[in-house]
């Protein structure tokens, strides 16, 4: 999962990847691990991480009003524009 530091919503917390892992042992008896190796970092270095990586970078949308073409003025979209993501 792209979960990443610095983001306030719940699902991006360790709590919540926490607890989604409770939920999946209780279905899979630990055979099942919800991995997110970007909880730690910043936006920003997964952005380095990305380019280091040549992930296309183009083709990920962040929107959250999730609206085709991104909106451009909410907070995912402001932090997209000042990493220069596009």
């Amino acid at each position: 999962m792209g979960l990443h530091a610095s983001s306030p919503y719940y699902d991006t917390t360790p709590s919540f990847v926490a607890d989604i892992q409770r939920v999946l042992d209780g279905y899979s008896g630990g055979t099942i691990t919800f991995a997110a190796p970007f909880l730690e970092s910043t936006k920003q270095s997964v952005v380095q991480f990305a380019r280091r990586h040549r992930v296309p970078l183009h083709l990920t949308y962040c929107c959250e009003r999730r609206n085709a073409p991104a909106c451009g003025k909410c907070r995912s979209c402001q932090d997209r524009a000042d990493l220069d993501v596009d």
